[in-house]
């Protein structure tokens, strides 16, 4: 009789943990990149045709409402240091990951350097994201190789910055 109740106390227990896992997939379930300040690191290998070349970038983004995101990025490529400017897009899909393409522009913002393909995913209830860069375009259509991630986190106050 217990090990009856047992069983049926253990299926009816995973029944709802299976619930609870598919409606936690449904889209508008939490999956939400908050708008607002964003700060950032970016660290790995570009792979160039001359050999692997060190880079990191530290940098500031703000995500507007329809997914649109301006920003500023200081990076270092092979030990040379230039400040960027970032224009881009980007949307969350009902898994909690982002799919999100950044121009990277010269510091005055007129002329487009590259553009970054971007995968992340969403944790610490959309505060948080851990991202890799899945591409490097030149304006010439050139693909640069990288190995490159990436960890934003939302910006609860900005003051300072």
């Amino acid at each position: 009789m217990m090990k009856g109740l047992f069983v049926r106390t253990l299926c009816v227990v995973a029944l709802l943990v299976g619930l609870a896992a598919v409606a936690s997939a449904q889209p508008g379930h939490g999956c939400r990149m908050a708008t607002g300040n964003w700060a950032y690191t970016k660290t790995g290998t570009l792979l160039t045709p001359a050999g692997p070349v060190l880079y990191a970038a530290v940098g500031m983004l703000t995500i507007g409402l329809d997914g649109s995101s301006t920003g500023t990025q200081v990076s270092n490529t092979g030990g040379t240091a230039v400040k960027n400017a970032l224009i881009g897009t980007g949307s969350v899909e009902a898994d909690c990951s982002v799919i999100a393409t950044v121009g990277v522009y010269n510091e005055s913002g007129d002329t487009l350097l590259r553009t970054a393909t971007i995968w992340l995913v969403l944790d610490d209830d959309g505060r948080e994201a851990r991202g890799i860069v899945t591409q490097i375009t030149l304006p010439n259509g050139y693909v640069v190789p990288s190995v490159l991630t990436m960890l934003f986190r939302k910006v609860e106050n900005n003051r300072g910055l």
